[in-house]
């Protein structure tokens, strides 16, 4: 029983290292990031050794507060006046309607192959 029980402990900490790992700043796993619109694309690692062409739209988890693009679920920061967004390596910056920038992997992450808001 105690075996057992040891087993069950050292696998449930791996998998949630590797699950830990897998789940973390787009920007560590995944390459190629382009944006368009509100839409992020990005070829991540999927965790199994292969690549995933994934895409995520940025309204679902960016927002703007005072000003300032900040993480929140559906912040829909296009809709409260933010243009002429860019992408520079995990940074994206704006005009909303004063100069704005936040790094994504605080709002993006890649788990498993697919871009998610955190």
């Amino acid at each position: 029983m105690q075996l057992t029980t040891t087993f069950i402990a050292v696998f449930a900490t791996a998998f949630a290292a590797f699950r830990g790992a897998e789940a973390q700043g787009f920007g560590v796993t995944c390459t190629n990031p382009v944006l368009s619109g509100s839409i992020l694309t990005a070829t991540c690692g999927n965790g199994h050794g292969g690549q995933t062409n994934s895409a995520l739209d940025l309204n679902a988890c960016v927002g703007l507060s005072g000003g300032n693009l900040v993480c929140q679920s559906n912040g829909d920061f296009l809709a409260h006046g933010c243009t002429g967004c860019s992408l520079i390596d995990v940074v994206i910056s704006c005009d909303c309607p004063g100069f704005t920038f936040i790094t994504l992997d605080e709002c993006v992450t890649n788990d498993f192959g697919l871009l998610t808001c955190s």
